[in-house]
């Protein structure tokens, strides 16, 4: 017969019940790579995004993110502007972070 849950199982689930899955969106027309700043505010890069695509991340409030060209090496996020995650983020625009998009054009 299924036992049943113990505290340890529960508490498990409310800790998982702290992430946030949040869609990322390449709207832009070129190619963008989708970085995270870790905790030392180094970029990571999470995916790389053809125009038109999103990606789904399974992250946390207050963690950071950018976009940038695909082609550009080792960004940094001072050079981009970051999102910082909040309790109530559920979609990211890469417009809205990019905005009129000369940064993509130039670093291509």
């Amino acid at each position: 017969s299924p036992s049943k849950p113990t505290r340890h199982s529960r508490g498990q689930r409310a800790a998982a019940a702290g992430s946030l899955k949040v869609d990322f969106v390449n709207d832009s027309e070129h190619g963008l790579a989708l970085y995270w700043v870790d905790f030392n505010g180094v970029a990571m890069r999470n995916a790389f995004m053809d125009a038109g695509q999103t990606v789904m991340i399974n992250t946390y409030e207050d963690h950071e993110f950018f976009f940038a060209p695909a082609g550009v090496e080792k960004p940094s996020p001072s050079e981009y502007r970051t999102v910082k995650i909040g309790k109530g983020t559920n979609e990211v625009k890469a417009t809205e972070l990019l905005g009129s998009m000369q940064k993509v054009h130039t670093g291509l």
